[in-house]
């Protein structure tokens, strides 16, 4: 059976969807056929946000700039692009991922096609799994996969061959004579036994990117699935919720499985760097790290990003970790230096010394570092953010990222923004990368942008500058030559 798996990516980013290529790997396994299309590969896109959120990072200092290779792009708008597919391939069954920022997007994508097109529809990804009744009343959308999708897909792309009408899938909520059927949810997916990524579906612009100031290529694989943590503004919170029966949330795959996939990636795609989509890398159990990094080091040897959290690291894992690779990027979650807020309101219990001591770890031990760090948190005041800086200095981050809080559809946050009036209860269209979405009196939309657009400029300057980068957080002139001066001193000589 045909399926043609569509990614909404208004943002025109470059990069490989693990999700989606699960999805299209399933299915190809089980004799299905599958074409892929990425919205952001016609000129056209009519939502105008191509290399919005890139464009806003950059703005910000938060990455080296580098010469990438403009993405090819045919000339035509996306819902025509969509329709020469449709006819040309003639699926079965149509299936968008979708984020929260994107949904509006997919509706609007949906509801052309169904006036054309009598196909059935489904929608997973993070949006359909943390609000899946807003996802599947929306027009033209006749199905929605709740969590994993993997094993559900398949059984649903088997039931659409057999034309048996089943609405008994589990992890998929059916929508069928103005009623919602919601089924049960399945145990999470086996990794070891999934296919290897389908990597076959991507162009090469998928796998291009920035790495300090230059253009290499990516290879994104995952090592495990789950998070055991419920930060408040997560979507791992809900998982935790909708898998309520599972005695784990994380599970890994085997060392010799890891590096099988690996060896088959660098054949399909010759990948520079690895960027490992794990959210806590370092909570693999300590025997099954220390045969993957011995097997790594044989068998791959390439510059890897990993990501975790402080309180998973320490010597003896990081010293382990060390032996992988002499190039290897660790990158944590701060998010807010006040405790307060850290604690309160996104429920990371980490003090900021726990913080402060695993980002010295890594730099004893010769990590390159980086930091997720929000801001316009509820609650937050400018006094708790500047406490956010001056963590960011003591840990000595060498690369501070900073987004805007965003308060996603299913979380605690949200519904708490509600509460306190800082959001209304409806959707919003704006990414986390781009604007703050709440209105706090005591925190200003104007203050926040001014500290976000300094934030690199504060955590790696000397504190001589404060005075000037406080000024450049609302006067353009300043912050021209602030940013100036920033580059001399950091990013020419680290480019070159």
């Amino acid at each position: 059976m045909k399926v043609l798996l569509i990614h909404p990516n208004k943002f025109s980013q470059r990069y490989v969807s693990v999700g989606i290529g699960m999805i299209s790997a399933s299915l190809k396994k089980n004799g299905h056929e599958v074409k892929y299309v990425d919205t952001s590969r016609y000129a056209k896109n009519e939502d105008n946000y191509s290399n919005l959120q890139i464009t806003k990072m950059e703005e910000v200092l938060q990455f080296i700039p580098a010469i990438l290779p403009s993405i090819k792009k045919k000339n035509q708008p996306v819902i025509d692009a969509l329709f020469s597919e449709i006819k040309s391939f003639n699926p079965r069954l149509i299936g968008f991922t979708s984020t929260s920022s994107e949904f509006s997007y997919v509706k609007s994508i949906v509801k052309k096609i169904k006036r054309h097109f009598n196909i059935p529809i489904i929608v997973g990804g993070p949006h359909a799994t943390v609000a899946p009744i807003e996802a599947i009343i929306a027009d033209g959308i006749d199905m929605v996969c709740v969590g994993e999708g993997e094993s559900a897909i398949v059984e649903l792309a088997e039931s659409l061959e057999l034309n048996d009408n089943r609405t008994d899938i589990k992890n998929i909520y059916f929508k069928k004579d103005n009623k919602i059927i919601k089924n049960k949810i399945r145990s999470y997916e086996n990794i070891n036994k999934l296919p290897f990524l389908d990597l076959d579906i991507f162009d090469k612009f998928h796998h291009i990117g920035a790495y300090q100031g230059k253009k290499v290529v990516y290879g994104r694989f995952e090592t495990s699935r789950g998070c055991p943590y419920k930060c408040s503004y997560c979507i791992n919170e809900k998982l935790h919720q909708i898998y309520h029966f599972e005695k784990s949330h994380m599970r890994f795959k085997s060392p010799e499985r890891i590096i099988e996939e690996l060896k088959w990636g660098m054949k399909k795609i010759k990948f520079d760097i690895l960027r490992f989509v794990d959210e806590t890398f370092t909570a693999t159990p300590y025997d099954r790290l220390v045969e993957f990094v011995r097997l790594y080091r044989i068998e791959i040897n390439k510059p890897m990003i990993i990501a975790t959290r402080p309180e998973r690291v320490n010597n003896k894992i990081m010293r382990v970790i060390r032996d992988a690779n002499d190039n290897i990027q660790v990158t944590m979650g701060i998010e807010s230096g006040s405790e307060n807020i850290r604690k309160k309101i996104c429920q990371r219990m980490m003090t900021n010394k726990t913080i402060i001591d695993a980002f010295h770890v890594c730099h004893d031990l010769d990590f390159r570092t980086a930091s997720f760090n929000m801001i316009g948190l509820p609650d937050e005041t400018r006094e708790d953010f500047l406490k956010t800086i001056q963590v960011n200095r003591e840990a000595r981050v060498e690369q501070p990222m900073l987004s805007y809080f965003y308060p996603f559809p299913g979380t605690k946050l949200r519904d708490y923004c509600i509460k306190k009036g800082y959001i209304k209860n409806e959707f919003h269209e704006v990414d986390y990368a781009v604007s703050s979405v709440l209105n706090m009196p005591h925190f200003s939309q104007k203050e926040i942008d001014g500290l976000k657009r300094t934030f690199v400029l504060y955590v790696k300057m000397d504190s001589s500058y404060f005075y000037d980068i406080q000024k450049a957080e609302q006067d353009d002139t300043t912050f021209n030559q602030m940013a100036k001066i920033y580059n001399e001193l950091f990013l020419q000589k680290k480019s070159s």
